[in-house]
């Protein structure tokens, strides 16, 4: 196997290792062995089939990592591949709403604040909006279905002052 040198195909590579849904793309078109085979050794190729390993667990690829029904799927949505899944099955199970506010909350920086001299109460706070869950991804949502209905009333400021998150 030849192994490449070249700063661009390094810069690549790192690019395609943190981009899962580029890998997705390149398997697709039935491009990844040869990428592979022409780019790096057999070391690397161990070292980094994380993304494979990754993408074979949600489902995308199969065992012989070909892409699955549901892999064809997210390879056209211009997403992370586990957000894409997690908006794919909103919309099968008819919870599409939920899943899109918590997509959208996931691609901004986290919403709750954590000041300092008032760390334990900030934790409460979001902790209430999870409830019996335990999941950020529902606090997310019930903290912005708190603030929409904080909004309606005028009284957006004072939720997210009171809820230490960010407006």
């Amino acid at each position: 196997m030849k192994q490449c040198h070249s700063i661009s195909c390094l810069k690549f590579f790192v690019h395609l290792y943190k981009n899962y849904a580029c890998i997705l793309k390149v398997c697709s078109l039935d491009l990844w062995d040869l990428f592979w085979q022409r780019h790096f050794s057999l070391r690397t190729l161990f070292l980094f089939k994380m993304p494979l390993i990754f993408l074979e667990h949600i489902g995308a690829l199969d065992d012989k990592e070909e892409l699955t029904p549901l892999g064809s799927h997210l390879c056209t949505l211009p997403l992370d591949p586990n957000i894409g899944k997690m908006l794919l099955m909103g919309s099968i199970f008819q919870c599409l709403n939920p899943a899109l506010t918590i997509a959208a909350a996931l691609a901004h920086r986290d919403p709750f604040v954590l000041p300092l001299n008032r760390k334990e109460e900030a934790d409460a706070a979001k902790r209430s909006f999870a409830g019996d869950s335990c999941s950020d991804h529902i606090a997310l949502l019930k903290a912005f279905e708190g603030w929409k209905d904080a909004k309606r009333y005028g009284k957006e400021r004072n939720f997210c002052w009171e809820n230490f998150s960010l407006q």
